[in-house]
């Protein structure tokens, strides 16, 4: 894309050194030193300087100022974007007595992000040169300490015991600034007298965890395996009532071909494994204050009055800042907690014919409980919304996993196969307000939680076809009009067929109902490796079947095409040109249409709500083919070298689609597809990897 760059430095280090024969000590580190270029760099604007909604015509006039503005090469414009990582590991291991360790690990995560952004007067709403800049640090650092004793009996018995303590914290902190009215000379944020055209704040977060756990393994001769693990963790994000979570778990397993009984089949059957498990899992998603209520420093929020009848768009009262309910999100809740994942899962693993076929099965069933979800509230909260533990999911489904080596061991020319593929089901359990279906989003893109369904079912009007003329129209007996738009406008030839499903020759919200849903039933994918001496080819795909998305692409384009004005808008947009077939449209009364009239929009007919934009997001892509070469080694070690490789990639190489948006893997996990956001790109790589 022209304009967008990026440079990114990524060494690392590992070092390892044992200062005595019972300590260990090892370190890696990994840093990142990257600068990045944003086209037009505009942060207020989307990604693109235009949206599928609006998008210009040939019609429209971009001068030399705009291309250079558009693809990020115009002299006034700034946007110096770095940001420095720091990412890594230490441990140290030292062993107490023979079978008996105590270890400790800390990791670290310290990035600090700046950007310096100077918006010129011709690109800047205000109309003057305005300057903006960033500072995003965040630093992570957490610590295990863990004690670790196995223990192995001549018998046959063998015993493991750890027990561990872990700490984390995780510190934000945020600076924006900006100014108005800047010189030209003068591309940062300085030089600006106090008043509306300074801005600056800060945003500090710090949150923090504390864990224990303690796990018991014991098997016998490989053939009978128990493990038991009991955890809990404490987070400061919950009250002092909620903060702590428990997570056990327990798995068993039997390892048959282990068994006397089995060996004249171990020539057929080399492997079989037999393994069950209970657990529960935690997850810990609230905000870094989820028990508090949160306040700002402005009393402006729509139709704010302050008790003498000012407008309430106040930050000061009586020369003291004001501190305000934040109504803008949703309200707090002291006994918000852990989300808890109960799952149950049986499996075997399977190995045919000395493991050249292995297969892994497994049945799961996995129960999401306490999902933290926001849920309408009362008006006269002052809220819309609050967000707590309301939601039950369950999940259940089978996964497959066959590798296979599909040529002769002593074959010089090797090829292996491996193909996982998995179906899941997932609906909702439980809601809160007695299981009452939960509806959010805004009307023209409404989802409905209902129990007994999958997460993010779409909500639309069914559309079967397109009205052909006024007479395919249905009657209210009573008034003797036509089917209505929301008690107004009357549907009409060219205009779509949607559903009255309560029969009250009104369409409305109502006449809603459940249409696809952007959960897949089936994932998987294929990898294929072949080898011929030095030469190593790896061709990875991938595919997804079962779900539906929302193509919000096609609607926002119909938008544009679709108009009561064209002779205003078919001018500077791109309308109809926008690569549709115009025979595709209703035109004249008659017409078997497949969308509905460009000419006159009453009711309004391109509305994503319905379920002509709904559609199949199934696909199957190659998503990697990895070719490499490796120097033999009489060659390598002439040059004091251990190996030396040469390897090339291409990532998303294709994919294949019944959609019709840019990308059915680009979808957000409400399903929708906007075609405003990036593509999934086409990557080329090249690389050496060198051993010494």
């Amino acid at each position: 894309m022209k304009g967008y760059d990026i440079t990114r430095i990524t060494p690392s280090l590992f070092f390892q050194v044992n200062p005595t024969k019972k300590l260990l000590v090892q370190t890696n580190l990994f840093v990142g030193l990257t600068k990045a270029k944003h086209g037009l760099g505009d942060p207020d604007r989307t990604k693109y300087p235009f949206t599928t909604w609006g998008f210009p015509s040939s019609f429209w006039n971009i001068g030399t100022t705009e291309q250079e503005l558009y693809s990020g090469r115009y002299d006034e414009l700034r946007d110096d974007d770095k940001t420095t990582s720091l990412n890594g590991n230490t441990m140290a291991q030292y062993t107490i007595l023979p079978g008996l360790n105590l270890k400790s690990t800390i990791s670290y995560n310290i990035t600090n992000n700046t950007r310096s952004y100077f918006k010129p007067s011709v690109l800047s709403g205000s109309g003057q040169n305005e300057a903006t800049g960033y500072i995003y640090q965040t630093n992570r650092w957490e610590l295990e300490n863990t004690l670790n004793y196995t223990k192995s009996l001549k018998s046959g018995h063998n015993f493991n015991v750890v027990l561990l303590q872990g700490m984390e914290k995780n510190i934000l902190n945020n600076t924006y600034s900006s100014s108005i009215g800047n010189d030209d000379a003068v591309k940062t944020v300085t030089g600006i007298a106090s008043g509306p055209n300074l801005f600056v704040s800060n945003d500090i977060q710090e949150r923090s965890r504390l864990s224990w756990m303690g796990s018991f393994v014991y098997d016998y001769k490989g053939k009978y395996l128990l493990q038991a693990v009991y955890r809990t963790d404490g987070s400061s994000r919950y009250s002092a009532d909620s903060r702590w979570g428990s997570f056990p778990s327990v798995s068993l397993g039997w390892n048959a071909s282990e068994e006397s009984f089995f060996t004249p089949v171990k020539n057929v059957v080399s492997y079989l494994k037999f393994r069950a498990s209970y657990g529960i899992t935690g997850n810990d998603p609230g905000a870094y204050y989820a028990q508090y209520q949160s306040l700002i420093a402005n009393a402006n929020y729509p139709t704010s009055v302050l008790g003498n009848g000012q407008n309430g768009s106040q930050t000061t009262y009586n020369g003291t800042q004001v501190l305000y309910p934040d109504y803008y999100n949703a309200a707090s809740s002291t006994s918000i907690s852990w989300e808890r994942s109960p799952q149950f899962n049986a499996g075997l693993d399977l190995g045919l014919l000395k493991d050249r076929i292995t297969l892994t099965a497994d049945y799961y069933v996995r129960d999401s409980k306490s999902k933290v979800f926001q849920v309408g509230v009362p008006l006269t909260t002052g809220y819309s919304q609050t967000s707590n533990n309301y939601v039950d999911l369950r999940n259940t489904g089978i996964e497959f996993t066959l590798t296979t080596r599909n040529l002769a061991p002593t074959s010089k020319f090797q090829w292996t196969t491996n193909f996982n593929i998995a179906y899941n089901d997932n609906y909702i359990t439980k809601l809160p307000n007695g299981g009452r279906d939960f509806t959010f989003g805004p009307p023209w893109l409404q989802q409905t939680l209902s129990v007994g369904e999958p997460l993010f079912t779409f909500k639309v009007w069914e559309v079967n076809k397109i009205y052909a003329t006024d007479a395919d129209v249905p009657i209210d007996p009573k008034t003797g009009k036509r089917i209505t738009n929301f008690g107004g406008a009357q549907y009409a030839a060219g205009d779509p067929a949607r559903m009255d499903q309560n029969g009250d020759y009104n369409i409305d919200y109502n006449d809603y109902v459940s249409y696809g849903n952007p959960n897949p039933d089936i994932t998987g994918g294929m990898l294929n490796s072949f080898s011929y001496k030095g030469f190593s080819l790896d061709v990875l795909l991938t595919f997804v079947s079962g779900r539906s998305l929302r193509n919000g692409y096609l609607s926002d384009k119909f938008q544009d095409a679709g108009t009561s004005d064209p002779y205003f808008l078919w001018g500077p947009r791109s309308g109809p040109a926008s690569n549709f077939n115009v025979a595709d449209f209703w035109s004249k009364p008659g017409d078997i249409a497949k969308y509905p009239g460009l000419i006159t929009n009453n009711v309004d007919k391109w509305h994503i709500g319905q379920s002509t934009y709904i559609e199949d997001a199934s696909f199957l892509r190659i998503k990697n083919i990895r070719l490499g070469y490796m120097l033999p080694q009489k060659f390598t070690k002439k040059i004091g070298l251990s190996m030396v490789r040469f390897y090339g990639v291409m990532d998303n190489v294709k994919v294949w689609s019944r959609s019709t948006v840019p990308d059915p893997e680009a979808v957000d996990v409400t399903g929708y597809s906007g075609g405003n956001d990036y593509p999934i790109p086409k990557k080329y790589t090249f690389g050496f990897d060198l051993t010494f």
